[in-house]
């Protein structure tokens, strides 16, 4: 995948804004959002969130979804290394297993249309 925010900062930066991040807000997981290759959905204008550990894929979803503003035929995916991620996960977890060299979780969102469509 595509991974624009790593582009656009250098190691070292990323390096030492998560090392910041998680020295502040111990509790939290930094997570860079971007769009995957889709179309048919919306960009994020925030990039950059702070998620507590216990948060489900689920509920994360859910504030994607209304940052977007989907059509209600429309579902929305996260994947994370190339991997679907399950709805129930919680994000602590998969910050665990798949968190990139600079510790932060890099998530990319995709939409498909799963209800017909107009």
């Amino acid at each position: 995948m595509y991974n624009e925010y790593k582009e656009l900062n250098k190691l070292e930066d990323r390096i030492n804004e998560s090392t910041n991040i998680l020295n502040k807000y111990n509790d939290k997981i930094p997570i860079i959002l971007q769009k995957f290759k889709s179309k048919n959905i919306n960009d994020i204008e925030k990039k950059k969130y702070l998620l507590p550990n216990d948060l489900s894929v689920s509920q994360f979803l859910f504030i994607i979804r209304k940052k977007i503003d989907l059509s209600p035929e429309q579902s929305i995916y996260l994947f994370c290394n190339n991997i679907l991620l399950s709805s129930n996960s919680k994000i602590g977890i998969i910050y665990d297993i798949y968190k990139d060299d600079d510790k932060f979780l890099y998530l990319f969102y995709d939409s498909e249309n799963t209800f017909g469509f107009k």
